[in-house]
């Protein structure tokens, strides 16, 4: 696991502010959703079992049994830091009192805000378990476009192996998550004898070794995540258990791509909330543009607020299809253009059809000079100001999240 990983436990019999909560603790990056308890009964055995950094226990739904739990807690942990939230108006004196005298963390009232989540989870980590470099935070990258046939599976295919071995002390894992029709294990001649479905399946159960055997691992020292196998597998996927698997993967790994599928699925939409950066891959040509344009406009709706999240990439610039020059996508697009991955059809076929990176292929054509420049904007220590280039201004990639409360 990286230096730094909070661990941490959430309790809450409540549907609603569970899934609320597991929103808001699975978007922070340097913190694991280690387990979910949708009950008080055996919440404590639970923490008991394996102790985390902090516990959540939301007390709303039974506050009696919740100071139970709380009291069971600290009986077999003494030295257990938890953290109690409550609706505000439950609040009172004598559930106060009670809590001062186990020296829980201060109520975080709820409905609450990320900025008040932060604040109360940093108030009480224990010292250094946030002590660690900013080149060290995982960062995780979904790569999209508006259809099909752009280059989205081979740009993050290539980033990914040209990440894990140009920079082999950095761990970094791809997920394909175009459940029905992705192609990332062919990409790289890799045969699934485990997908996310065996992930999902056994996420209670899985630590930082068990979840890296999951994963296949290529000549490059990439750690891949195939889709199901099945189509009919693809409909059981559970999005809230997705969601926290996305979060276990972010604080295992120093880099986590996502290569999402183009029809906008909800295994998209948990990528596109969970990232700190969208690779928004674009054709100079009038249809995908004007798709593009629109999918950024989604993207910049009140709701979501990820204009500020995407990197446009022009794939196969300088093809003969290319119908429009890369100032005029800009002021189409009403985003800058970070990068220009050079036409190439020739390597990338051949790599294709040996299941090869392009750097194994052709390690001298223009377009891996391009793709390598991705790599090392996202391999860079991250500082203030900093960015991509070609002027784009970057995102900081921190421990706080920019996702909204959602209760």
């Amino acid at each position: 696991m990286n230096k730094g990983v909070i661990r941490v436990v959430l309790i809450d019999p409540n549907e609603e502010s569970r899934k609320t909560l597991q929103r808001m603790l699975g978007s922070l990056n340097n913190l694991w959703l280690a387990d979910v308890c949708t009950a008080y009964s055996n919440a404590a055995a639970t923490v008991a079992e394996s102790p985390p950094d902090l516990t959540v226990i939301v007390m709303d739904n039974n506050p009696e049994e919740a100071l139970g739990v709380i009291a069971g807690i600290y009986k077999v942990v003494p030295d257990a830091l938890v953290l109690p939230a409550c609706t505000a108006a439950l609040i009172q004196p004598d559930m106060l009192m009670r809590l001062m005298r186990f020296k829980t963390a201060p109520v975080l009232p709820l409905p609450t805000e990320m900025d008040q989540l932060i604040k109360a989870i940093e108030d009480q980590v224990r010292p250094g378990a946030q002590d660690q470099s900013d080149s060290s935070v995982p960062k995780l990258v979904a790569v999209t476009g508006a259809s099909g046939g752009v280059g989205c599976t081979s740009l993050a295919v290539n980033v990914g192996a040209m990440l894990a071995r140009s920079h082999p002390n950095q761990s970094v894992a791809l997920l394909d998550f175009d459940m029905l029709f992705g192609t990332v294990d062919s990409c790289l001649d890799l045969i699934p004898e485990r997908t996310v479905m065996d992930m999902l399946r056994d996420l209670d159960r899985l630590d930082q070794t068990s979840m890296r055997q999951i994963l296949l691992s290529d000549e490059s020292g990439l750690h891949v995540l195939p889709h199901p196998v099945s189509m009919e597998e693809s409909a059981q996927i559970n999005p809230e258990a997705l969601r926290r698997m996305v979060g276990m993967l972010k604080v295992s790994f120093d880099t986590v791509l996502i290569d999402c599928s183009k029809s906008l699925q909800a295994p998209d939409f948990i990528a596109f909330e969970l990232a700190d950066i969208i690779l928004l891959v674009v054709q100079l040509d009038l249809n995908n543009l004007r798709n593009s344009a629109r999918l950024l406009s989604l993207f910049r709706q009140p709701e979501f607020e990820w204009g500020d999240k995407i990197r446009v990439v022009v794939n196969r610039y300088g093809s003969h299809t290319q119908e429009i020059t890369p100032r005029r996508a800009q002021e189409v697009l009403e985003t800058p253009i970070s990068w220009q991955i050079p036409n190439d059809t020739a390597t990338y076929s051949a790599a294709m059809s040996r299941g090869r990176p392009i750097d194994v292929v052709n390690p001298k054509c223009p377009a891996r000079k391009v793709i390598q420049d991705i790599v090392e904007t996202l391999a860079k220590p991250v500082e203030s100001g900093s960015g991509p280039s070609n002027g784009a201004t970057g995102p900081k990639i921190p421990f706080r999240s920019k996702t909204r409360s959602r209760f």
